[in-house]
C-alpha cells in the first residue's frame, strides 16, 4: 500500500502545470476514498469551482480547483480541493 500523503503529492505535481504561474494557499477538505497499491495505474481529472478577484492582489485572481484521483478500475481513490493565486491574463510582474 501506497502513503495517501505520497498520492496526494503526485496528484498536486500532476496537475501544477495548470497552476505552474500561480502561487497554491491551500489544500482543503482532502478525502482519501480507498487504499491505492504500488502497481495501481492513476488518472487525474480537475474542475474549476469558483474564481473570484484577489481583493489584496489587484492583478490576481483566488481560484478554488477539485482534483480527483481514480484507479484503473476508475474507483474514486483520492479527492482534494486547493486553493490558488494566478496572475491575470496580461498581468505583468513588477
Amino acid at each position: 500500500m501506497v502513503n495517501g500523503l505520497l498520492t496526494l503529492a503526485v496528484a498536486i505535481g500532476l496537475t501544477m502545470l495548470l497552476t505552474s504561474r500561480g502561487f497554491m494557499l491551500s489544500i482543503e477538505n482532502v478525502r482519501f476514498n480507498k487504499p491505492v497499491f504500488a502497481e495501481d495505474t492513476k488518472y487525474v481529472e480537475t474542475e474549476v469551482l469558483e474564481v473570484r478577484e484577489s481583493w489584496s492582489r489587484p492583478g490576481f485572481d483566488i481560484v478554488k480547483i477539485r482534483t480527483r484521483v481514480y484507479n484503473q478500475n476508475s474507483e474514486l481513490v483520492l479527492e482534494f480541493d486547493r486553493v490558488t493565486m494566478i496572475p491575470k491574463r496580461g498581468y505583468i510582474w513588477k
